[in-house]
């Protein structure tokens, strides 16, 4: 069945700036999880912050743009995914938002994507129109 794939981006010349710039934003949002009270009781929000963003950045394009193009073909590559939406204000910075959305569409990031299908048409068969 046919579904769209949710994917934090974020776009820098290297990885480890990347990470780094993620890591300090995201980290002070994450930490206000640890407040989160659940309606049946439960603990709530990820027991660990710092693995839990380390599971993110790793699973996301989120680095330089080779990282983030290998990191968007392998999730466009899943079964059934047929849209990926990214999450681009992971900086909570317009500037950098903008920046991030011209690098995903002008260094070939997400273009990269549209290598899979041929003549209009996803792997499968279906219309892209």
């Amino acid at each position: 069945m046919p579904h769209a794939s949710a994917h934090l981006a974020h776009v820098e010349d290297t990885d480890a700036d990347a990470v780094r710039t993620v890591r300090e934003r995201l980290l002070e949002l994450l930490a206000g999880t640890t407040e989160y009270v659940r309606l049946d009781g439960a603990a709530a929000g990820p027991p660990d912050i710092d693995e839990y963003l380390r599971h993110l950045i790793a699973i996301h394009p989120v680095g330089s743009p080779q990282r983030c193009r290998s990191a968007v073909d392998a999730a466009a590559a899943l079964p059934g995914v047929r849209h990926l939406l990214f999450l681009v204000e992971v900086i909570g910075h317009c500037a950098t938002t903008l920046r991030t959305i011209r690098r995903l569409s002008g260094e070939g990031v997400a273009p990269a994507v549209a290598s899979g299908r041929e003549g209009g048409e996803w792997r499968d068969g279906e219309s892209l129109r």
